[in-house]
């Protein structure tokens, strides 16, 4: 640790332990008490929960619902939230309040997706699954459009058998709520607890209220929809005040229009100028560099696992039905090009921004293979970056309690960037690899560099790449949508700093460890063994793979200098 100066490392030790108390130790402490009950559960795996939905599925033959699986296709298990309510929840200050309720309508639940057959129909069984106690929140079916006959269509008796389903009666308002009543005693709920709001026999529904779950201006309302005498779905849901929603909407729309215009856009702009920033200074470039290759490759290899990884997760939340079988490859390609045009643009972002440094006051910004004291080099930007990792918790979470209670900002919850609709979540803590190369490259070494050149200000260049960053995170559900850009707007400016005081290589490093900190943390908390050592493989493996490299680079100087005197 001699690389890393004394008030560095106090500083470091400062923001490390004021993250820890105010983003883990307290917040645990307020939940203890829930933690206790059925938080303190441990995560169902997907195998489980997807066993607990077949299993209900058996049970509803006792209810008149024969519904059959589809052998053909496994089912599907995803993770779903449902973010309107969680924010509501949050900003209201209500999180705590809703813990009673948590266990009978959580607004995060395993579904489990199911391909499945009814009197001859085909169609999809969405089943809501609590993601630790393995409770039956509700269910919902739905049947797929009809097959021409002549193209895998259905056989004379499965047609007779829908016919004859349609032929019959619908059940009168009593005897629905009966059924209702019965099942819904089924899955937990104690009939005498509901209101009944509402029995319509033209919209086939059967409609309650739990009195006594009010939270603020949301109420929780208990739904039955039937079609003739089955029940198609029975479900709770939450119902939040206009006022939120439409203060949700306005959010939502006014983060959409900044990422796409500034940040889709600005870095399109970027990343051309890129292209003839490289062509303008081709006579200064070496295009063969192999570490530039390498951070390309690193970066948009683990892009392309990861949309490998996240691809079945996002077609199951999008279509809602069982992607076994479903073709992706289009997708993947499609997705995979775009992907690897990203390397190219990054690969030469890497190329223009190290020349460009490389023409400024700064220099050697980005010392390479080549330079004799690489190995070193990078050994000591690994420690001094761990150390601003440090110092960087603590500024995040400064702006984030300066956010919190004087701008009153809250936060949601998204499925789509959760780790558990993954194929293989442990592979997610890769991704601090692509943040760190991909951003630092492009927005601080080529977009700052850029800039330089025209203002000879590296803080004032620095501001409109930081920005354009910033902005690429604006749609990640923490409210106000200004929140995170504010946020970064500060954390990329120290990014600068690091980077100007100790090279590309230790911003690199501190950004890398910074996310892979985060990223790891919820493995090395999740109270098994198992996460504990994947989190800590992954906050140790930068410092292996640095010394690895070091030690190659010293073995090859060495042989270069040993064959130079032969």
């Amino acid at each position: 640790m001699s690389y890393v100066s004394k008030p560095l490392l106090l500083s470091s030790v400062a923001g490390f332990l004021l993250f820890l108390i105010v983003q883990v130790f307290i917040p645990f402490q307020q939940t203890e008490a829930m933690m206790e009950s059925a938080a303190s559960q441990s995560l169902l795996t997907k195998e489980k929960a997807a066993q607990k939905a077949l299993t209900f599925v058996q049970d509803l033959k006792q209810f008149h619902i024969s519904i059959t699986p589809e052998e053909a296709t496994a089912p599907t298990v995803i993770y779903r939230s449902q973010s309107t309510v969680s924010g509501y929840m949050s900003k209201e200050k209500l999180t705590a309040s809703f813990q009673k309720w948590e266990p009978s309508s959580p607004y995060d639940t395993f579904q489990v997706l199911l391909n499945m057959n009814r009197a001859g129909k085909s169609g999809v069984m969405r089943i809501d699954v609590h993601m630790t106690s393995g409770r039956i929140i509700g269910f919902e079916w739905e049947e797929k459009p009809p097959i021409p006959s002549d193209i895998n269509g259905v056989t004379g008796s499965q047609v007779h058998r829908a016919s004859a389903e349609d032929e019959e009666t619908a059940l009168d308002p009593v005897n629905r709520k009966k059924l209702a009543d019965t099942l819904l005693k089924h899955m937990g709920w104690n009939p005498a607890q509901l209101k009944l709001i509402a029995s319509s026999a033209a919209l086939d529904t059967v409609e309650y209220n739990v009195p006594e779950a009010r939270l603020g201006e949301a109420a929780l309302n208990v739904k039955a929809v039937f079609s003739q005498d089955r029940i198609v779905m029975l479900k709770p849901y939450w119902v939040i005040p206009n006022s939120y929603l439409a203060e949700e909407l306005h959010q939502t729309k006014t983060a959409s229009s900044i990422y796409n215009i500034g940040y889709m856009w600005m870095t399109i702009l970027l990343s051309a100028c890129s292209l003839i920033a490289c062509i303008v200074y081709r006579h200064g470039l070496n295009f063969g560099s192999k570490t530039l290759f390498a951070l390309t490759a690193v970066s948009c290899g683990i892009s392309l696992l990861h949309l490998w990884n996240a691809l079945p997760g996002l077609f199951a939340l999008e279509l809602r039905t069982p992607v076994d079988g479903v073709n992706m490859r289009l997708s993947f390609a499609i997705q995979g090009a775009i992907t690897v045009i990203q390397g190219v643009i990054l690969y030469f972002s890497l190329h223009a921004g190290k020349r460009a440094w490389e023409l400024s006051a700064y220099r050697d910004v980005l010392p390479t293979w080549s330079d004799r004291a690489f190995g070193g080099k990078l050994i000591q930007a690994l420690w001094i970056g761990i150390a601003y990792t440090g110092v960087l918790l603590g500024m995040q979470t400064v702006i984030f309690f300066i956010l919190e209670s004087g701008f009153h900002a809250w936060s949601s919850t998204d499925a789509s960037q959760s780790p558990l609709n993954l194929r293989i979540a442990p592979l997610f803590p890769l991704l601090a690899w692509v943040a760190a190369i991909s951003e630092e490259g492009i927005y601080r070494l080529f977009g700052v560099g850029l800039l330089n050149r025209l203002f000879r200000n590296p803080w004032l260049a620095g501001i409109i790449p930081t920005l354009v960053w910033a902005f690429g995170h604006v749609t990640y559900p923490i409210y106000p949508y200004y929140s995170r850009p504010v946020e970064l707007l500060f954390i990329g400016m120290f990014f600068l700093f690091i980077m100007l005081k100790h090279g590309w290589w230790t911003a690199m490093f501190a950004h890398l460890m910074l996310d892979n900190f985060l990223m790891s943390l919820s493995f090395v908390l999740d109270g098994t063994i198992v996460g504990f050592l994947i989190g800590l493989v992954y906050l140790l493996s930068p410092i292996g793979i640095v010394y690895a490299l070091a030690k190659i680079h010293r073995n090859h100087d060495r042989a270069k200098s040993i064959s130079t005197w032969t």
